[in-house]
C-alpha cells in the first residue's frame, strides 16, 4: 500500500525522467532480509552514535539477531529520503503472550 502511494506521489514530481528540483521523496519500505542488513548497521549506529553508552553494531551482531528464534523482519522499517536511507524502526508484536502486545524500538534517524 505505502508503495502504490509513493509511486503514484513520484510520478506527479518526475518529468521526462528526471525528478523535479522542488520534490522530496520520503519512502518507509520494509527490511529485505539478505540485502538490507548494511542499510540497517549503518543507520543504527549513525543515529546513535553521541551516547555515552552506545557500542557500534556489527555484522556479526546482525548475523547472530537474525538467527534468534523469534526474528522476525517484517517490523522492520527503513525510511528513505530521495532514495537515501535516513532512518529506521523496528515494530514488534510479542506473539508467545496470551493477550497480544506489541513495541515500537530502536527508533532511529540519521541527524
Amino acid at each position: 500500500m505505502v508503495k502504490d502511494r509513493y509511486d503514484r506521489e513520484r510520478e506527479r514530481h518526475v518529468t521526462n525522467g528526471k525528478q523535479s528540483a522542488r520534490a522530496h521523496l520520503l519512502t518507509i519500505r520494509e527490511f529485505v532480509k539478505g540485502r538490507d542488513e548494511e542499510v540497517w548497521i549503518d543507520i543504527r549506529n549513525e543515529s546513535f552514535k553521541d551516547y555515552e553508552d552506545f557500542r557500534p553494531a556489527t555484522m556479526e551482531d546482525m548475523m547472530i539477531r537474525e538467527k534468534a528464534p523469534g526474528f522476525d523482519p517484517g517490523g522492520m522499517l527503513i525510511a528513505e529520503w530521495n532514495g537515501e536511507a535516513v532512518g529506521s524502526v523496528q515494530a514488534h508484536v510479542d506473539r508467545q503472550r496470551k493477550e497480544k502486545k506489541a513495541y515500537v524500538a530502536h527508533l532511529g534517524v540519521v541527524p
